[in-house]
């Protein structure tokens, strides 16, 4: 894998509606000025579960993600759009009473075998940092314009980022193409969930009828992940704990019968459930 050597193409698109029964829509994106550094910091919450004097479990949620980004200027028509101010005949007024917008936030980044990375965040909005000037010196300086955000989750369908590399296998070069013409929505995959076992690990995985999986007994959850496969490869799953499906199992516990597995089909959204019989 290449690793990311550049940023360019900063983008923005205002929200415009995000239903919780429904899908979420956007304005066209604007490009803001030229790109000098970004950082995006997921925060994730984490809950350790404890039973029998032992650490049990681990549950993890995503919470949201701070963003700040650097560019070489920003116009006051960028400042506007992005804070809720107003430019009035090329005057930029900022008032008490401003309301951001809630916007997605677009880049590309270069990699070192010349290809790109493509990423869209989906929900958020944008707070202006400090504005510094200071007096020319011997040494004269350039002064950047920086700004930071929060991102979170879409109402929608709980999607809060993408994110596409133009040489990954199977991806779609056209939509890459048209990355920045509209936010990039997450691909529409195979809706089959068929769960198989893979090739050489009957020894794990002895079985699958109809949903009922069967695993040889003293097999850890990672044994288990790489027996399956969703769809031939296209799918993921997940090992959940018990059938409430609140907590991962961890890849080191030991298979048992109150475990289930959740096969997710490539699109992301159709799911399976299986359980498990230890034999």
């Amino acid at each position: 894998m290449s690793r990311q050597i550049g940023l360019k193409n900063i983008y923005t698109a205002k929200v415009l509606t995000d239903p919780v029964d429904g899908t979420t829509t956007y304005d066209a994106p604007r490009k803001l000025e030229r790109a000098i550094k970004a950082s995006i910091k997921p925060k994730v919450s984490t809950a350790k579960l404890y039973s029998e004097d032992a650490l049990e479990d681990i549950m993890n949620a995503f919470d949201s993600a701070d963003v700040s980004i650097e560019l070489n200027q920003l116009s006051l028509g960028s400042r506007a759009y992005l804070l809720g101010s107003k430019v009035i005949k090329g005057q930029l007024v900022d008032n008490k009473n401003d309301i951001p917008p809630t916007v997605a936030f677009g880049f590309q980044s270069r990699k070192v075998n010349g290809k790109y990375r493509y990423v869209w965040l989906y929900k958020g909005s944008f707070s202006l940092g400090d504005d510094t000037y200071e007096t020319e010196a011997d040494k004269k300086k350039d002064q950047t314009a920086s700004l930071s955000a929060t991102f979170y989750a879409r109402e929608s369908d709980g999607n809060w980022r993408t994110i596409a590399d133009n040489d990954e296998v199977n991806i779609d070069l056209a939509k890459i193409a048209a990355w920045f013409t509209a936010v990039a929505l997450p691909p529409v995959g195979a809706i089959v969930t068929t769960l198989s076992v893979v090739a050489g690990m009957a020894s794990v995985v002895t079985g699958i009828v109809g949903t009922v999986v069967t695993v040889a007994a003293v097999k850890t959850v990672a044994q288990l992940k790489s027996a399956l496969q969703v769809d031939g490869g296209k799918g993921t799953l997940e090992v959940y704990s018990t059938s409430g499906m609140t907590a991962f199992a961890l890849d080191v516990a030991t298979v048992v019968n109150t475990m289930v597995i959740k096969a997710i089909a490539e699109d992301g959204t159709t799911m399976a459930t299986n359980t498990i019989t230890v034999v």
